[in-house]
Formats: C-alpha cells, structure tokens, sequence
C-alpha cells in the first residue's frame, strides 16, 4: 500500500518544546493543552502563531520522534509498503529534513517522497499525487480535504473528541500498525 503521513504531531513530538514555549508565553499546556491544535482554541492567533514557529524552527531538532514512531515505519518499509510524509510547513522545512536524516527516517522514506506545502488543503493534492491508499495525520481538517485516499486515519494520541466525521482513529502507533494490518488482509 503507498502510506502517506503526516510529519509534525505524527511522527514529530513536539510536546516538551510546546509546554517550554507554552509556558514562556503564559500558558498552561499540560495534560490536553500539550496539543498544538488545542492551544490554538485558548491563545490570541498572534501568540500561537509564535509558538508555532518556535517549535518548527531550530528548536524542532531537539524534538523527540513519537514513540514507537521509527520502529513502525521501518516495519512498514520492510513489509513492502511506500511511504510518503507530506508536511505543512511553510518555513524551516531544512529543519525538518535534518531531523529526518538525524532520526534515520531517510532510510526507509526517501527524500523524494517527502514534500512540504504551504496550505493544509494541498495535502489532498499530494496525496493523490502519491496515490495514496491511507493518509495518517493529527488534524480533523486535513482529512476532510482528503477525498481521494480509501482511509484517512486520525492520529488522536490525546483521545480528544475530535473525530466528528467518524473517521478510521488511532492514538498510537501500535495502533495504527494493527490497522495497516487489517487494510492489507
């Protein structure tokens, strides 16, 4: 199957650069709020808009990969599926490669099928172009945009009730292996 996933929030855990930046800025985000998406809902646009480019930038090479992240992705390659990342990130996309190439990523996903874009909505673009079959991402939104891959799976590892569209869910990624899985029978 050609597997496209999301970068930041999928397989980039951004959580402790998050409460660091967070709490610089006068936020509490423990617990549900260590969710860039659900701070967005709490903090002025002008100061999230902060925290995002922090955490995309210099400082995203001290992120941790997400757990179990690597090892999922390499049996996946292993097991003979293509893997895409398709990634909103409208700068610092050279800090993204090098923790790419840093976490040995490159080696079971080549830089060629890593593409970075500006607007969410051009995920969908992308994962058509890739002919994805299943598209892993942490925003409800992005899979809404994508109606031309046979699963779009949230990756929901808060449990937040996010999925309103009902769409296939995992909180880990154990899980969504276990899918893949079931995909593939």
């Amino acid at each position: 199957m050609n597997i496209g996933l999301d970068l930041d929030g999928v397989i980039v855990d951004h959580t402790e650069n998050i409460r660091r930046v967070a709490r610089e800025l006068g936020f509490d985000a423990s617990g549900k709020y260590s969710s860039i998406h659900t701070l967005k809902k709490i903090m002025p646009e002008d100061l999230h808009y902060d925290l995002k480019k922090a955490i995309y930038g210099k400082m995203s090479l001290k992120a941790k990969p997400m757990a179990y992240a690597k090892n999922s992705i390499e049996k996946l390659s292993a097991s003979g599926h293509t893997l895409s990342i398709v990634s909103r990130r409208d700068h610092d996309k050279d800090y993204a490669l090098s923790w790419l190439k840093v976490q040995g990523i490159l080696e079971h996903i080549p830089e060629r099928r890593i593409i970075f874009v500006g607007d969410d909505k051009y995920k969908a673009v992308e994962a058509k172009r890739l002919k994805s079959d299943i598209f892993l991402d942490d925003k409800i939104e992005v899979l809404f945009f994508i109606k031309s891959v046979a699963y779009p799976v949230l990756f929901n590892r808060f449990g937040l009730d996010l999925n309103e569209d009902k769409y296939e869910e995992v909180r880990s990624w154990g899980e969504f292996l276990k899918l893949v899985k079931n995909f593939t029978l």
